[in-house]
């Protein structure tokens, strides 16, 4: 847990920040998924506007617009968006256990 206010602040700020971010990648996920030769301007604008708050990399967001048209302009009407991998709470808490052991290690050796 942090331990200064403004620790704690960015913790909160960060999580703000983190449940936002989920909700835009899962607007451009569904955006591209209905991506078409009319919709391709909204996906356009979701992808610069996400781009451009940084959610995801400028270069991210010129490649996927890329694939877009290119499969768009072939025909190829369904695009499929690689959806990033999960971890399963074994290895979520595993790595937990860890850093708590090396947080209580460094306030023993003091």
């Amino acid at each position: 847990m942090p331990n200064t206010n403004s620790a704690r602040k960015s913790l909160r700020v960060g999580e703000r920040r983190n449940v936002e971010n989920r909700k835009i990648k899962l607007n451009i996920r569904q955006v591209m998924k209905k991506a078409s030769a009319e919709t391709l301007p909204e996906v356009f604008r979701v992808l610069d506007k996400a781009a451009k708050n940084n959610v995801i990399h400028e270069n991210k967001a010129a490649r996927l617009k890329s694939n877009v048209s290119a499969r768009i302009a072939k025909g190829d009407v369904e695009v499929k968006i690689e959806k990033p991998k999960k971890t399963t709470a074994k290895k979520t808490a595993a790595k937990k256990a860890i850093v708590k052991k090396a947080i209580a290690n460094k306030t023993v050796k003091k």
